[in-house]
């Protein structure tokens, strides 16, 4: 029986093109199989999993003489909602003569310092 080959994260890293901390990070929140195995270790299986994870494939624009395809099960056909703009909050206009701001003399800290 062949035996399964095992990659470490190194490993992994270079053959995905990631950091070594990107793989650190995912196997430490769980969010990519992996063996614990004196470290982090990957199996072909594991590697063909996290490429189907992260794979985006493009959006495919439909022409107009196209069948629109069939919704899943469970999903809408509607539009997602219109995103709302951020309205500005108005700031109120500067007081004539601004804000006298009275001095409080030297931080406690620096007073010891100085001696006084």
């Amino acid at each position: 029986m062949a035996e399964p080959l095992v990659i470490n994260k190194h490993e992994l890293a270079l053959l995905l093109g990631c950091k070594v901390s990107w793989i650190e990070t995912k196997c430490a929140q769980r969010e990519i199989p992996h063996l614990l195995l004196d470290g982090y270790k990957f199996t072909e299986k594991h590697v063909a999993e996290i490429l189907v994870m992260y794979e985006r494939r493009p959006k495919r624009q439909r022409r107009s003489d196209e069948e629109p395809a069939e919704q899943p099960a469970g999903t809408s056909a509607a539009p997602p909602a219109p995103r709302r703009s951020r309205t500005s909050r108005a700031v109120p206009p500067p007081t004539s003569g601004g804000v006298k701001l009275r001095d409080r003399g030297l931080p406690l800290h620096r007073l010891a310092a100085n001696g006084s």
